[in-house]
């Protein structure tokens, strides 16, 4: 006798101890091959098995009771966030072509629980993927000890069931950021160094020539007294 068990089917137990479904649905007078979770089978009868009262009819106009399957779970489709890491020659927070992948950083992904995986950039094999993520949000982040961000360092990454995300770091390693102000005067006051240099030569043209004209009528007043 076997006791059918979750997700067993009626031809799984008929290969399990080499017998055909005729014979299990014969010696259980099997009418459909659903199973039930408990269902008591004989596999092995003996030679001549006792007979078996007929199943109860069901009275004229009712409907036989409906028969019960058996729900299977479905595994539901994992998502893949795939993440690289490159350096922002131009400290601009895009991606240029020739701007190369960066080694060195270390990404973390975590459910808002757990950390579910790192990886440490070689600057060669990127982009990496985090797969085999459940559906949800997941919180991506970075650290480097000798870079700065170009880009935001932190990313809330929603990923789907079988959906793949991806996202691009931008890092330096010269100290500046693409937020940060320019720290000369001609980027403080906005003209061009070329104007600076324009505007300072006028000025001191315009010097010199108010000094010649001072010593010019100085010394026509002089002649003129004299």
């Amino acid at each position: 006798v076997h006791t059918v068990k979750k997700c067993e089917t009626l031809i799984g137990i008929a290969v399990t101890y080499g017998v055909t479904l005729e014979e299990i649905r014969q010696m259980n007078n099997l009418k459909s091959d659903v199973l039930l979770v408990g269902q008591k089978l004989t596999i092995q009868g003996p030679q001549q098995p006792p007979t078996q009262e007929p199943p109860t009819a069901t009275p004229e106009g009712q409907e036989p009771p409906p028969t019960e399957v058996a729900e299977v779970p479905v595994e539901e489709a994992k998502g893949t966030i795939c993440v690289m890491s490159y350096d922002d020659l131009n400290i601009n927070g895009i991606r240029e072509p020739e701007e190369p992948k960066q080694a060195g950083v270390t990404f973390a992904v975590t459910d808002g629980i757990q950390t579910t995986g790192t990886y440490t950039t070689d600057g060669f094999a990127e982009p990496y993927c985090f797969t085999d993520l459940a559906a949800g949000t997941y919180t991506v982040s970075w650290t480097g000890d000798v870079y700065t961000p170009t880009t935001e360092q932190t990313w809330v990454a929603n990923v789907g069931p079988g959906a793949t995300v991806s996202r691009e770091f931008g890092v330096s390693s010269t100290g500046g950021t693409a937020a940060d102000p320019a720290t000369s005067d001609g980027a403080k006051s906005g003209l061009p160094t070329w104007a600076i240099g324009l505007i300072a030569a006028v000025g001191v043209v315009l010097f010199l020539t108010g000094v010649g004209a001072a010593g010019y009528f100085l010394i026509l007043r002089r002649n003129q007294v004299s």
